[in-house]
């Protein structure tokens, strides 16, 4: 049994834990030790002599004798019995590697007596690895996360007693202490062999919170006359640590134990008992992060941020960070605490009065968490666009896949920089320009294309792909320009998502709406575009395919794109993954929504605001080729239930309709949607005012 057996599980566990990205809070390992205490205990006389030699013996220094060989078991001995081996040399050990423990241990034993003279004779042998091990939480200040283990216990056994009895046992013990973070330095980081730390300053029950212990016992007891048992065990699990604090530090500890026990009676006598247990376990730390890339708050602009816990059973806590745009942390701090399927909504210039915010950035104890973020100008404009989430700042290349700079247009980024070093971003357009630009430590930049090009209009760029963005979170806004005599907005988030499939689920050409429509190719290789059409009902109207060259765009409008007639939605099929994203606007050039269309399909989801001042249209799709059953709940802001419903869906049929329109029961006391399904559904919302000026659309979160 070898170290090697665990190089598979270890590593599918490491890739596990690895954070999502900077913002996450991390347990850092600042201290282990391991090790090991082995007894193996001969019988007594005739045996006597072995005890000197064998008695507490390491099993990584000796394999204890067997004085014979298997068939010295059946009686071929001249000496009439043996016994052992005992422990052996299964290359056993207890480690810690980062935010994983892995132990092995190994007993054996055996006692044979074919002589008429022996009788009650017993052999214990035990093996048990010892580890310690200390880390910090670390973060943002003020973060919290909810810390668990998921481990796993695999032991194999084999217990055989003729005319003898045997037992084969296994036991995990693990424990844990938690020290505040303002008490740590009473504390030694040099793991202590006998006790999970080095007390320097008082006894741990005073400082410490204990973390509830947990214990396994496992294996075949005594197996007496003509008793015979083996088997393999996988057993799993998982243990709640608790809340931690950054800075707070968990000193860990634990042991794994094979023990084994065969005793002879009348002889002939065969025993025989092995144990081969391992374990291994993966501490998680439990956050999410949420950026909040711009904030737009002054004597015109107003940003409106939304917070929802997604949990329906847990509070989440967290933290509402403010940032300058030079990346100075701008007080207060505002801590959450938000009940199961909670709801918050609120202003910033309500928050931070006259300040000059550039981000934020909302770290929660819990991955149970989304929202979005409004851009306003009363009466005027609006756009609406998800939080970034943990996983959107780790790419390195993000895509641009719209832009327009004429006179009608302007496009602006907004980009934060969430890691500790400053980076060189680089901007490749599609029409061969390049532009470099170097962002700070967590600082905030803002900026339009003109800005980039000498504030001169680039109506030759169409999109773009950000480099070296690693770390980054950011998002594109395109509007009307004043010389336009429109007030459109709208925008998306920078990521690298693409998809082989890329769903629209809804067209609106009439005498007051048209419907954009943007797919881009972000590879340099052409590809296949198979456009798949729908009716309202689910029907499939002739589909199209077409060519898309290598960082091109099929752009254009529901009405000049030449759909059948009758298309109520439809879904793009690609050989390579695109990206794209859906436009509704006015004829009257006043209003203007869009969300990204990549990533939208999936079994749950969020509608995650119901406009009170004004109106809320919602409309998803059943994108698989199966009947879907689609749960509809309405909540309030203090998360409870206002109605629900069940929705039936025929195979790609669509919904579109008010929220009042979707529910049986009251819901003017509700503020959003979930659903949930039993089979993927893609859909969106849009928030228009009562005074028709200002529109904004936000995907299913």
């Amino acid at each position: 049994m070898k170290r090697a057996r665990f190089v598979t599980i270890l590593t599918a566990l490491m890739l596990l834990i690895l954070p999502a990205s900077t913002l996450s809070a991390q347990l850092k390992l600042i201290g282990s030790i391991s090790r090991e205490v082995a007894k193996f205990d001969p019988p007594d006389p005739p045996f006597a002599p072995y005890d000197p030699l064998n008695s507490g013996v390491s099993i990584e220094s000796i394999i204890v004798g067997l004085t014979g060989t298997v068939l010295d078991w059946f009686g071929v001995n001249p000496m009439g019995n043996i016994y052992g081996p005992g422990i052996s040399q299964w290359n056993n050990y207890a480690d810690v590697i980062n935010q994983t423990i892995v132990a092995q241990a190994s007993a054996v034993g055996t006692v044979a007596d074919w002589s008429p003279l022996i009788i009650g004779d017993t052999q214990y042998v035990k093996d048990t690895w010892h580890w310690v091990a200390i880390y910090e939480l670390t973060g943002h200040r003020g973060q919290r996360a909810d810390v668990r283990l998921d481990y796993m216990h695999d032991y194999t056994y084999f217990n055989l007693a003729i005319a003898g009895r045997s037992r084969a046992t296994t036991d995990v013990e693990f424990s844990a202490y938690i020290i505040p973070a303002h008490l740590t330095s009473r504390y030694s980081t040099i793991p202590s062999r006998t006790w999970p730390y080095n007390i320097t300053a008082r006894r741990p029950s005073q400082d410490g919170i204990p973390v509830n212990r947990f214990s396994l016992h496992d294996g075949a007891q005594y197996k007496y006359l003509g008793g015979f048992k083996e088997a393999t065990r996988h057993k799993t699990g998982t243990f709640n640590i608790g809340p931690m604090t950054v800075g707070d530090r968990l000193y860990v500890y634990g042991n794994l134990g094979a023990y084994t026990e065969c005793m002879m009676y009348n002889p002939p006598t065969l025993t025989v008992a092995t144990m081969f247990p391992s374990f291994i376990a993966a501490l998680f730390a439990d956050s999410t992060s949420l950026v909040f890339p711009h904030v737009a708050n002054d004597s015109n602009w107003k940003t409106e941020i939304s917070i929802i816990n997604t949990s329906k059973e847990k509070m989440l806590r967290g933290s509402l960070m403010a940032y300058t745009d030079s990346g100075e942390l701008v007080d207060p701090v505002t801590v959450f605490y938000l009940l199961p399927n909670a709801r918050w909504e609120g202003l910033i210039s309500d928050a931070y009065p006259g300040t000059d915010i550039g981000y934020l950035i909302f770290l929660a104890d819990s991955n149970h968490v989304t929202g979005y973020t409004k851009f306003y100008i009363d009466g005027q404009c609006r756009v609406a666009l998800p939080a970034v989430a943990d996983d959107v700042p780790t790419a390195n290349n993000n895509y641009i896949p719209h832009i327009a700079s004429d006179e009608n247009w302007w496009t602006g980024i907004s980009i934060v920089n969430t890691t500790p070093s400053s980076k060189d971003i680089v901007i490749d357009f599609d029409n061969g320009s390049t532009v470099t630009r170097t962002i700070g430590p967590y600082e905030h930049q803002a900026f339009t294309i003109r800005n980039l090009f000498g504030g001169m209009m680039q109506p030759s760029i169409h999109s773009a792909t950000v480099r070296n963005c690693s770390g980054m979170a950011g998002l594109a806004l395109f509007g009307s320009t004043e010389e336009s005599g429109n007030s459109y907005l709208s925008g998306i988030l920078l990521s690298n998502k693409a998809s082989f499939n890329i769903y629209y689920p809804h067209m609106a050409s009439d005498s007051r709406w048209w419907t954009g429509i943007v797919a881009y190719n972000p590879s340099v290789i052409s590809c296949n575009l198979n456009i798949f059409p729908y009716r309202d009902d689910g029907t499939s109207l002739p589909p199209k395919l077409i060519t898309l060259p290598g960082k091109g765009k099929y752009v254009g409008t529901a009405g000049n794109l030449n759909f059948p007639a009758g298309t109520a939605w439809f879904r793009l099929e690609a050989d390579i993954p695109v990206t794209g994203f859906q436009l509704f606007g006015t004829n009257d050039g006043k209003q203007l929504g869009g969300y990204d269309c990549v990533g939208i399909d999936d079994t749950s989801g969020i509608f995650a605001k119901i406009e009170k001042d004004g109106w809320t249209g919602i409309a998803f799709v059943n994108v698989e080729d199966s009947p879907a059953s689609v749960n509809l709940t309405a909540y309030n802001d203090r998360g409870d239930i206002v109605s629900a419903e069940t929705i039936s869906l025929k195979p790609h049929e669509k919904v579109v309709g008010l929220p009042s329109d979707l529910f049986s029961g009251d819901i003017r006391g509700a503020t959003y949607i979930v659903y949930s399904s039993d089979r993927k559904i893609a859909g969106f919302q849009l928030n228009g005012s009562a005074d028709n000026m200002m529109l904004d659309g936000l995907p299913g979160l």
